[in-house]
């Protein structure tokens, strides 16, 4: 089991390789207009990690940033549990599980 961190500051990275290489790049203070429905998002919330699948996202992103969330669990200074569950989410289909960790979540952004 995972110790209990009750001070977890939900995090989100964008996953890219619009510039010829694959990166991740840390968001702060996130917003739902942050993800870039070009690539994929990670967003660690400690219990979960989950990958947001953008529209336009490549295959090679998609299974990149699936190796990258579990690198990222397995060297996580804090060592993570390499269990967590990572949930994948496709743009447009946000469970209330993801949607929660935005404030003011629009359903219809991308309409």
């Amino acid at each position: 089991l995972q110790e209990e961190n009750e001070t977890v500051v939900p995090r989100l990275f964008e996953c890219s390789n619009q510039i010829g290489r694959f990166i991740a790049s840390e968001i702060m203070d996130f917003t739902q207009d942050d993800l870039d429905d070009d690539d994929v998002m990670l967003l660690d919330t400690w219990e979960q990690i989950f990958l947001w699948i953008g529209n336009g996202a490549n295959e090679r992103e998609k299974k990149d940033s699936t190796v990258l969330a579990q690198e990222y669990l397995n060297t996580h200074p804090a060592t993570r549990d390499p269990g967590t569950p990572m949930v994948i989410v496709k743009q447009g289909f946000e469970p209330p599980t993801f949607t929660g960790w935005f404030m003011a979540w629009d359903q219809h952004l991308w309409n």
